[in-house]
């Protein structure tokens, strides 16, 4: 019996040595983990709000940059599109300003008006008369238009886009 009882307690402490530690049962391997979590969610933070205030910083420096700078208005004039409300038909007639910074801009924008032309009809057909209710609805048309036709001139970009005709009959 007593040999028993000793080949049991090798087995015991053959089992508790095959035992791995558990990490909840180790204070300071708990710790450490945390702490190196925590760290590592503190650097992507830190990372992420400095490429916010360097995007906003470049954002205001283009802003301020096209302030600054008045280049020479190029007209696109008497470009109609057919809007629909109710079942009935209206038009659009509009005459746009694109304000340049160079003027080689200014050849481009006379060779290809009917191409500028066409950005903006595809843009503003399929919209109703009450699309364009709003200040800020005719704005971001302005935005959303400056953008398209900066993308599609090859010379440079827009400065600005200005509505000199906004008819809706």
């Amino acid at each position: 019996m007593a040999e028993e009882e000793k080949e049991e307690g090798k087995k015991e402490e053959k089992d508790s040595g095959n035992k791995k530690p558990s990490i909840l049962k180790n204070p300071l391997l708990l710790i450490g983990i945390l702490l190196v979590a925590q760290i590592g969610i503190a650097f992507l933070m830190v990372n992420v709000m400095s490429n916010k205030a360097d995007e906003k910083k470049t954002e205001i420096k283009e802003a301020k940059l096209y302030e600054n700078k008045r280049g020479k208005i190029i007209q696109i004039e008497d470009i109609l599109v057919n809007l629909k409300e109710n079942n009935k038909l209206h038009y659009l007639k509009l005459t746009i300003g694109l304000e340049i910074g160079n003027s080689g801009m200014e050849e481009e924008i006379k060779a290809r008006e009917s191409s500028l032309k066409d950005i903006v009809i595809s843009r503003i057909t399929g919209k109703r008369v009450s699309d364009f209710d709003s200040d800020e609805e005719i704005n971001a048309l302005k935005k959303d238009l400056n953008d398209r036709l900066s993308k599609a001139l090859q010379s440079g970009k827009l400065l600005h886009l200005y509505f000199s005709d906004f008819i809706i009959q």
